[in-house]
This record gives structure tokens, sequence and C-alpha cells, in this order.
């Protein structure tokens, strides 16, 4: 499992943070997690259902925030057979372009 922590930080109002992400098989799921990742990864956000989306394919998504937020963690988990129920021991996962919008689309920072 890998995770991308967030420093801590504070909203005026509601945003969306954006960002782009890939994968090079099924071997992977990604989740983005608001303020804890001590709790079921299933109460996170997960992104894109894999087998929806080619390997090597960049998709653009985002999560919306609310001014409660504090904190953010994007955790890459290993999973234990890719989409053929054939067990494999590599991965990766790629995420890229992040951005920072409010709810309108405007730049944050």
């Amino acid at each position: 499992m890998s995770v991308l922590e967030s420093p801590t930080f504070a909203l005026n109002g509601d945003a969306k943070l954006h960002f782009n992400y890939r994968r090079n098989n099924n071997a992977s799921a990604v989740y983005v997690c608001q303020d804890t990742y001590d709790r079921e990864l299933e109460e996170c956000y997960r992104l894109s259902v894999w087998e929806d989306v080619h390997p090597n394919e960049w998709v653009d998504d985002y999560i919306d925030l609310v001014t409660s937020d504090t904190k953010l963690y994007i955790i890459a988990k290993f999973l234990h057979s890719n989409g053929n129920n054939v067990r494999t021991r590599t991965s990766s996962v790629s995420i890229d372009n992040i951005r920072l919008t409010d709810s309108y689309g405007n730049p944050l920072c």
C-alpha cells in the first residue's frame, strides 16, 4: 500500500481537487480519503472502476471538498489478483496534474 498525505489545510469555502491518474494493470485500487484513513477504505472515494479504463490511459477526475475537510490521503492498495484472477506481484499507479479549484472551477492556488 502507498499513501500520499497532504499537509493540513483550511478552506474558506467548498472546493474541488482535480487530478489525472493512470494504472498499468488491474492489480491496484486507488482511494481518496478525507481527514483520515484510519477507517475502512470502502468509506473513501474510490477512483473509477479499473475495468472501465484501459491500462496506461490517463483519466481526469475530481473530488468535492467541504470547509470541514482539513487533510487528504490518496491511497493505492495492491489487490490480491488482477481482473483475470491471476496473482501478480507488480503494479503501478501514476497521479499527475493535481490542482485545487473553487466550486466554479476557478484556481485556488
